[in-house]
């Protein structure tokens, strides 16, 4: 019998997908996007195109895998620039509205408990959306 995985096996796994969907979601016909924070084109299959979080993975894990939360953007702005977030905040608010940004600031200090089957649904979920997405 296989053994299960773990929490962190499992949450590196979504993260994954959840940046691979973000890509996919945001990309045109040609595989191509725009980084959200500064207008850059990007191909969605490089290292330049990353998933980006407004509020960060790290310090607020609450907002982790909330799509709300997540734009593509360019390496240089993620990492250079750790996420370009005045510019990212701005641009967000206007993308999902002053209601969803809202919601998103008053729960990322949320506590969260990763749960091995949540996260596993979760998992199926975008490997199928991914597959549609991809065909």
């Amino acid at each position: 019998m296989k053994k299960p995985k773990n929490i962190p096996t499992l949450k590196k796994e979504l993260l994954i997908l959840i940046s691979r969907y973000v890509k996919l979601k945001y990309a045109d016909e040609t595989g191509r996007t725009k980084c959200f924070t500064c207008g850059t084109p990007i191909k969605i299959n490089t290292s330049f195109c990353q998933a980006g979080h407004c509020f960060s993975k790290s310090g607020y894990p609450a907002l982790q895998f909330n799509l709300d939360n997540i734009r593509c953007q360019c390496d240089s702005c993620n990492i250079t620039l750790n996420g370009n977030e005045a510019e990212f905040k701005k641009r967000l608010m206007l993308d999902i509205g002053q209601e969803k940004y809202a919601w998103l600031e008053s729960h990322k200090n949320d506590t969260v408990k990763l749960d091995r089957e949540k996260m596993s649904e979760q998992i199926a979920t975008y490997k199928l959306l991914i597959d549609d997405m991809s065909n």
